[in-house]
């Protein structure tokens, strides 16, 4: 059968990132991998092993249905309707994620350079992760440089979020501090995704305790 290009949670059409992972940028905001869609999904959840005729089924009611039926309901995991007593405060002020850039909080990774490791949304690391773990300190300075030591972060980072279906994920990755040391045990970074100033999609990579 072939892709429908939709969500089977919500049926909305998904963006094809990481290197052709399915991304669902609406109410679900989650990786897919639907088995209708060919991936080799070992472990579907319901929606995944959906059949795409039986989501088109859900969008459209069914001529079979009488007029009096309701159509059947697009389910989704995530209730679209959260208690939020902030939703209609009035904005006072806004602090944008270029203005983080532009400030020196974040530090934004070229889209060349996330090409090359299958990641298509714009994608930052905090400043705190890039002093700690990307800039080389004296001890390894020599054989290490900042553009190794950040593809091993990113490398990381893809392979557990081509595992992930949340928008937020934790990753490990060994980052040698000292010469001396043989092997240093794998720190773990967390990294989220959400819509961006632009509502394109946007990924920061941060320290555990950072938010």
């Amino acid at each position: 059968m072939p892709n429908c290009g939709r969500c089977h949670t919500c049926g909305q059409p998904v963006l094809i990132v990481l290197d052709g992972v399915e991304w669902c940028p609406h109410t679900c905001l989650i990786y897919q991998w639907p088995l209708s869609h060919g991936w080799p999904n070992p472990a579907p959840s319901a929606d995944e092993a959906l059949s795409c005729e039986q989501v088109a089924q859900r969008l459209t009611p069914s001529t079979a249905h009488s007029k009096e039926e309701e159509p059947l309901p697009i389910t989704t995991s995530l209730d679209p309707t959260p208690s939020n007593i902030w939703a209609d405060a009035p904005i006072i002020s806004t602090y944008t994620r270029r203005q983080a850039i532009e400030d020196g909080c974040l530090v934004e990774i070229p889209s060349g350079t996330c090409r090359e490791f299958g990641i298509k949304f714009s994608l930052a690391l905090t400043r705190a992760v890039w002093e700690e773990y990307v800039v080389v300190p004296p001890a390894v300075k020599g054989f290490q440089d900042e553009a190794g030591r950040l593809a091993d972060i990113l490398t990381m980072f893809y392979l557990a979020a081509r595992r992930c279906s949340d928008h937020m994920l934790t990753f490990q990755v060994i980052v040698k501090q000292d010469a001396e040391e043989d092997l240093p045990p794998p720190i773990t970074l967390k990294a989220g995704i959400n819509g961006g100033d632009d509502g394109r999609g946007a990924i920061t990579i941060m320290l555990l305790n950072e938010s």
